[in-house]
């Protein structure tokens, strides 16, 4: 089976350096990086050229902006399946980002145990 291609955006670098660090050293064989971005305009565009199989979005934790560029990625690239990592785990915070368009939220704190299987789950419906 060939590997998920992912771009990463977040606004915060420190979390993105952490989050493809353990992306690359625990699932080098199911992943692909192909790029990260700290959102806004550059976002789309890396979304655009890259084409990725998941876009993982990470939200901040006191705004839920970033989801805002939900529809212009299902606009350009419909077939792109889209996570939020948040921080909170409120059950709002998960049904504003599905409503916005996302197929999944996940908890940043639960990157390390989550994420691989909702990369899956996703896989799996692109396969579909």
């Amino acid at each position: 089976m060939q590997p998920v291609s992912v771009l990463l955006i977040d606004s915060n670098p420190v979390f993105l350096r952490i989050a493809v660090g353990l992306l690359q050293d625990y699932y080098y064989n199911e992943l692909v990086i192909l790029g990260t971005s700290n959102g806004g305009e550059d976002a789309l565009t890396q979304a655009r050229t890259l084409q990725p199989d998941v876009l993982l979005l990470g939200t901040g934790l006191n705004s839920m902006r970033c989801l805002q560029i939900i529809p212009q990625v299902r606009a350009a690239l419909p077939q792109v399946k889209i996570i939020v990592l948040g921080f909170l785990e409120a059950k709002g915070y998960r049904q504003v980002a599905i409503a916005a368009g996302a197929d999944e939220f996940v908890l940043k704190i639960a990157i390390n145990i989550e994420l691989l299987a909702t990369i899956r789950r996703v896989r799996c419906s692109m396969e579909r």
